[in-house]
């Protein structure tokens, strides 16, 4: 009985404290949550429980906070529903350039990063990073997340839908936009980054810092662990800063090796 009055008061104290969240996001169309305004309703119910729970990209939040420095031009590679673009912008970057290859989750960054931010030095990009000469990829995604998508050579097993992509390779990002050599790179992009370190790293030894997420991948040659793309970057010229484990996967921050 005690346990079922505490269990209740839980509920009913849970309902009080989002309920200024709920008149809130009924007159304005957000909700305030991590010192950010989101369009709550219009995410995943996974991003929203994550996000609820204060766990959404939590270390590369952290990492975004702790090593980009203000004035900073940052280049981000797989800018999904816009969260950790605002971080970005908290910082007050030279200019933010985007990459995010759905459509969908591309107009979600802007609305979420336009509620937060007015005239920012903000640039999104609905495409995806790609190999040399390779102008468009199909990317297999979960229509119910908003996790973004993984690059395939065709349909998946597990059936998820597919689409094709315009897209560019990390030279020709850093060719047209005119990345300048202290720039920062952030990139969350659901596997590719290995691909990127084996392919592209002169292109990628461009940037002073990279902040990445690194996950499991499955190829021709079998599984790739996190531990070994993290191991990658050390070969091409990064030295490892700071890394933690974050489910699955381990996101690191690491720095152009100097000489």
């Amino acid at each position: 009985m005690n346990q079922l009055i505490r269990r209740l008061g839980h509920s009913i104290q849970k309902r009080l404290l989002w309920a200024p969240r709920r008149l809130l996001y009924a007159l304005n169309g957000y909700a305030e949550l991590g010192g950010l305004k989101l369009p709550l309703h219009e995410f995943s119910k996974d991003s929203r429980a994550l996000l609820l729970k204060g766990y959404y990209e939590q270390a590369e939040i952290a990492f975004v906070g702790k090593y980009i420095q203000p004035g900073a031009y940052v280049v981000e590679l797989g800018a999904s529903i816009g969260i950790i673009s605002c971080h970005i912008l908290k910082k007050s970057p030279l200019r933010l350039l985007s990459f995010e290859a759905l459509g969908a989750w591309a107009q979600l960054a802007r609305k979420t990063v336009g509620l937060n931010f007015e005239n920012p030095p903000f640039e999104l990009k609905e495409m995806a990073i790609g190999k040399v000469g390779q102008k468009e990829v199909q990317l297999a995604f979960d229509s119910h997340e908003n996790l973004g998508g993984q690059v395939v050579e065709g349909p998946g097993k597990d059936k998820r839908p597919v689409v094709k992509v315009p897209a560019m390779s990390l030279a020709e990002v850093n060719e047209i936009y005119h990345v300048p050599p202290n720039a920062w790179i952030v990139m969350d992009i659901e596997g590719a980054e290995w691909d990127l370190v084996r392919n592209q790293a002169y292109a990628l030894r461009r940037y002073e810092g990279d902040i990445v997420e690194c996950r499991q991948v499955e190829n021709e040659s079998g599984r790739v662990k996190p531990r070994d793309i993290l191991d990658e970057f050390q070969r091409c010229g990064f030295t490892l800063v700071e890394c933690v484990e974050h489910y699955t996967h381990l996101v690191a921050c690491l720095r152009r090796a100097s000489g």
